[in-house]
């Protein structure tokens, strides 16, 4: 175990960078806070270093007996200093991200996020997924899925998913695929609830941004136009809990 007790140490200066996207994407890790989502990242073997405070000095969780894992101890300044959260835990990861190469024939029904933006959003919209075992994720124009908001908002789940950043040009590669039908929520489309899924079909299903909904590429790309029925005029709902509706409704195994 290291002890660090100066925010101008070089390696607490690059737990700060992590903070931002190019040096996530630059050292292929990320930050994730809270040790239950600090335990699912380790389940997930993907942990390099812990960093906690003395609250987890003489702590007996397995990750601290992992020889292959660092341990860092700090005081409380300056974890509060790296963290990202509001009330800090006291206990935070980094953690590896592993690249994956896009999946252009999924198995199984699978997530279109086109340019979510909120962080929580993000979040809740992956642990819905893997509940609704939607394992694959097609992430376009959209927030980092490692940034900090967003790892910690899916408790981790995140480690379980296959995550893909693609393009219009992907997506247009997975419309290509006659198994394969790209639902997209509308205002006027057929009702959710009363689509019959064919058992020889592979369906994505395509959420929109917060405030512009779905782009007109992806609308023109969509083979199904699908809507959630709302009542007492209500027009939409959080895409996050729209996400969590409809893949509960399709449900990602087959």
């Amino acid at each position: 175990m290291e002890e660090i007790i100066s925010k101008n140490n070089e390696f607490i200066k690059k737990l700060i960078k992590l903070k931002q996207k190019k040096f996530r994407d630059l050292y292929s890790l990320a930050l994730i806070e809270g040790e239950k989502n600090v335990l699912e990242a380790y389940d997930s073997n993907v942990v390099d270093t812990i960093v906690f405070t003395e609250k987890y000095k003489s702590s007996t969780l397995k990750l601290f007996n992992d020889k292959n894992i660092k341990k860092i101890l700090v005081n409380k300044q300056i974890f509060d200093y790296i963290s990202t959260e509001i009330t800090p835990q006291q206990i935070l990861a980094v953690v590896k991200i592993e690249k994956q190469i896009i999946n252009y024939s999924p198995e199984s029904n699978f997530l279109i996020c086109d340019n979510v933006q909120n962080p929580g959003n993000l979040g809740a919209i992956l642990r819905s997924a893997l509940a609704t075992n939607f394992k694959d994720i097609y992430l376009l124009n959209s927030v980092d899925a490692y940034n900090p908001k967003v790892l910690n908002a899916s408790t981790g789940n995140l480690f379980k998913l296959n995550l893909y950043n693609v393009n219009l040009d992907d997506i247009k590669q997975l419309a290509k695929n006659k198994n394969i039908e790209l639902c997209a929520t509308t205002l006027n489309g057929i009702n959710a609830f009363d689509f019959k899924c064919l058992s020889n079909k592979t369906y994505g299903i395509i959420m929109g941004n917060e405030g512009k909904g779905i782009s007109n590429d992806l609308l023109n790309i969509a083979t199904q136009k699908i809507t959630i029925p709302m009542q007492n005029n209500v027009e939409s709902l959080n895409v996050a809990v729209a996400a969590s509706l409809l893949m509960y409704k399709f449900q990602g195994g087959k």
